[in-house]
């Protein structure tokens, strides 16, 4: 089994330490969490050894703040991050200490024009040859929960099944004239934190961003400003058409 010191092989750093409070599981930040794209593992160490064991290796496009926030909180129909914070609290209550290593992907390569992804490409090869256990434990086989029937065939929420996660974006006036996008209540689960980046891809294949604001909503519910989409709006589509987005992930949205 894979240890500390193999995390450190790959240049991964210590992000924090995670712990029990009186509200629940959470974790003291070590190091820089605010960056996107890592690769990261969560690692268990008993009292009298400094070589932890890898127990879960992972990936994300957010941050780790974003990543960690769906561990600390899972919601009932979240099975990896239910799986992972049941996982994480009876460690530390077996009085083993838990933290988080990771290695970011800010590296550009490229092949033939094409963005490589080093984080997602390490991820299943590191499976592979660490075999982390809890990254192997079926979802509806952890010890804490009280309704397992909720974990046995539910997503991770990085995941979204295609298809399946959509909302409309209504081009009233100053959404029209301003770019301004609220995906809704029912939605804001799958978007991240305050400063993220989210991007959207039109059908005619441009991509436009925003960073993700929680101030201006009085429900703190996610505002995106695609300032750039405002040509491509009045181009194609009237004030108070109706567009249909797709949610591809937590930092990706499709126009369909």
């Amino acid at each position: 089994m894979a240890n500390s010191i193999d995390c450190a092989a790959l240049n991964m750093e210590l992000r924090c330490t995670w712990e029990l409070d009186l509200h629940g599981l959470t974790y003291e930040t070590v190091g820089e969490m605010g960056t996107v794209h890592h690769l990261y593992a969560i690692v268990v160490f008993s009292s009298d050894s400094d070589e932890g064991s890898v127990k879960y290796v992972g990936k994300t496009r957010q941050s780790l703040h974003s990543r960690f926030s769906g561990y600390k909180n899972p919601g009932n129909s979240q099975a990896t991050n239910r799986k992972v914070n049941c996982l994480i609290r009876l460690a530390i209550q077996n009085g083993y200490k838990v933290q988080s290593f990771s290695f970011q992907d800010n590296t550009p390569l490229q092949w033939n024009g094409i963005n490589l992804n080093i984080a997602a490409g390490l991820e299943d090869a590191l499976i592979d040859t660490w075999i982390p256990e809890w990254n192997f434990l079926p979802n509806n086989q952890i010890p804490c929960t009280d309704n397992l029937s909720l974990l046995s065939t539910s997503a991770d929420e990085s995941v979204i099944p295609t298809g399946t996660m959509r909302f409309t974006w209504k081009l009233g006036k100053t959404y029209y004239n301003s770019g301004f996008l609220n995906p809704g209540v029912k939605v804001d689960q799958y978007f991240g934190q305050v400063g993220e980046i989210v991007r959207l891809t039109a059908k005619n294949g441009e991509v436009y961003e925003s960073a993700i604001d929680r101030t201006s909503n009085v429900n703190k519910t996610a505002r995106l400003k695609f300032s750039g989409i405002v040509p491509y709006l009045s181009q194609n589509y009237h004030q108070d058409d109706i567009l249909n987005i797709e949610i591809v992930d937590i930092n990706e949205l499709k126009e369909i």
